[in-house]
């Protein structure tokens, strides 16, 4: 009975921690596991942001995000200044590496194979002192060059393709999944305030015999897909965004791209054709959608295709240049319902098409004309 005891407690110790990790919300199941394999306790208790706590003889680094999410845990490696001006997925993925690495917890022998170590290997990694210096840096859009030294001499070269899916440790099918969770937990951080236009960047164009202002942004693989905004000078004074059924292409373009006060609160029927073919369907603020997007690294462009039917149509491109892929939305809105809180659009979804697909595609259409 003595000896029954104490592996009675231990049972109920693991069957207790083990519940406690399941009431613990993870980013993705692949961190879920880990923390479940290393009997990583009290998670739940941590504090928002990161917090190192020992394991064994290792420094171990958590984060939690404001909602509660666990993000993040892997082998300390950054000091926490760094990790402020870093390339956070990196980062994130030499961290979790090593983690998995050194405590063996990669059950596919393959799945690190991608990065490619020019000198050194994950276990050096963990000779490196406090003093060496880390590079990161992005090789022609394809892959990062993770360079670290000590005493100017090179000790470690790793080669990181930009993958999304390698880069996040997840699959396609589970990364839209909870984009789609992410989505509807959101907690919108940014208040609508007045249009503040920047003058100086103006530039003046003509729409038959109306002078309009255009803030040129920037274009994504060809001219017509841009993250352009549009403005007309009111009173004589003041340089407002265009939203006017009068000009609709102009109106829609600010109505998806600027968040402040004069700009409708459009909503937009999200329908996201998912990997494994099961569509799901959300309704969210177009601001609402826009600003998570821009949260998580993408940035926004609008492209305009043609009016027919009495819809507008077009596409909005949410393109994150460090993880490598395009969230790719079509867009179909009522012509009559521009430019007041009415406008809905209609949308379907591709989340985390590879950037190389698309740069493909429109490489291809570039060629036809």
């Amino acid at each position: 009975m003595k000896r029954f005891f104490p592996i009675a407690i231990f049972l109920v110790l693991i069957v207790f921690s083990s519940a406690a990790q399941n009431k613990l919300s993870f980013k993705t199941e692949e961190l879920k596991r880990v923390a479940v394999e290393l009997e990583l306790d009290s998670l739940d208790t941590l504090k928002t942001g990161n917090t190192v706590m020992q394991k064994d003889k290792y420094q171990l680094v958590v984060r939690k995000a404001d909602n509660g999410v666990i993000e993040h845990v892997g082998i300390s490696l950054f000091p926490e200044s760094y990790r402020l001006q870093a390339n956070g997925a990196v980062i994130d993925f030499l961290e979790s590496g090593l983690l998995c690495n050194t405590y063996k917890l990669t059950k596919n022998q393959l799945k690190y194979m991608d990065a490619k170590f020019v000198k050194g290997n994950w276990s050096q990694m963990l000779t490196l002192s406090t003093t060496a210096s880390c590079s990161i840096a992005m090789v022609n859009n394809k892959a990062y060059q993770v360079v670290w030294k000590e005493d100017n001499a090179e000790k470690i070269n790793l080669l990181i393709p930009i993958k999304y899916d390698f880069l996040a440790n997840a699959p396609r099918k589970e990364l839209e999944y909870n984009f789609i969770r992410d989505l509807k937990a959101y907690k919108a951080k940014r208040i609508a305030k007045e249009c503040n236009t920047d003058v100086a960047k103006l530039k003046i164009v003509k729409d038959g015999a109306d002078t309009l202002y255009i803030s040129s942004g920037k274009h994504y693989l060809i001219e017509s897909i841009t993250n352009a905004t549009y403005y007309k000078l009111e009173d004589s004074l003041d340089y407002v965004p265009i939203i006017d059924v009068k000009f609709p292409v102009q109106t829609v373009a600010n109505t998806l791209l600027l968040g402040c006060k004069k700009i409708p609160m459009a909503k937009i029927v999200l329908t996201v054709v998912c990997s494994d073919k099961k569509n799901t369907t959300v309704i969210v603020p177009v601001r609402h959608l826009v600003e998570f997007a821009e949260s998580i690294g993408c940035v926004p462009y609008f492209s305009y295709e043609e009016m027919k039917d009495g819809k507008l149509l077009g596409g909005l491109f949410l393109y994150n240049k460090k993880l490598g892929y395009d969230h790719v939305l079509s867009l179909s809105c009522d012509i009559k319902d521009i430019a007041t809180d009415n406008l809905v659009f209609t949308s379907y979804a591709y989340l985390y098409t590879p950037t190389t697909n698309v740069k493909n595609l429109y490489g291809e259409k570039k060629k036809k004309r």
